[in-house]
């Protein structure tokens, strides 16, 4: 289902150890040219363990492989393995402003596409506010270990210098559960008959 919420749902929460500090990163565009000054607030909405069912991380799936030529276009495909089993309670896609699509594509065993999990024409305002899919805890998205994603990644690059990660982005971005560490899956180029 789809859902613009990137909250986790009921009975999930996600550790802070004691101690750690807390990053906020904010992006703001000025087109006014004219000075501007913002207020930004975090909630962090604490709760009690007793409350909690199950702890949830992250998973992410990143390329950074790709690079996209000044005032040029590019795509860029990566098959990502899943390292352990998941259970993936929300998914969504990020790029920044240049990108034009993403996708995230579940592989059968013989590379043919099983499922199409994601895929969304870009806009700029989706660099922070990406569409998002929500599973239910009862029945989230499982991902055995082993599993084959494809990503896929094009962008239309309108400035005078060549795109290269991090200045824009291609990756998935999951919360899931139980949490055993933030994961990151191992992505690599596409190899066709013909090459990479």
């Amino acid at each position: 289902q789809s859902d613009a919420g990137y909250g986790l749902p009921d009975g999930l929460a996600m550790r802070v150890p004691k101690g750690s500090q807390i990053v906020v990163q904010v992006h703001y565009i000025n087109t006014s040219g004219a000075s501007f000054v913002r207020n930004d607030g975090v909630t962090i909405n604490v709760v009690d363990p007793a409350d909690v069912e199950e702890y949830a991380n992250i998973h992410v799936t990143l390329d950074t492989s790709f690079e996209v030529p000044a005032h040029g276009a590019a795509t860029s495909t990566t098959v990502c393995t899943v390292a352990k089993d998941t259970n993936a309670v929300l998914l969504l896609g990020h790029m920044h402003e240049w990108g034009k699509n993403y996708s995230l594509e579940l592989l059968a065993e013989d590379g043919s596409v099983a499922e199409v999990l994601y895929d969304e024409p870009w806009f700029p305002l989706y660099s922070s506010h990406p569409p998002a899919l929500r599973f239910d805890v009862a029945q989230p998205l499982f991902l055995p270990a082993g599993t084959k994603l494809r990503q896929t990644c094009s962008w239309e690059n309108d400035d005078a210098e060549p795109l290269t990660f991090p200045r824009e982005m291609c990756l998935s971005f999951m919360y899931y559960y139980p949490d055993d560490g933030e994961r990151f899956a191992v992505c690599k180029p596409e190899v066709t008959d013909g090459g990479s």
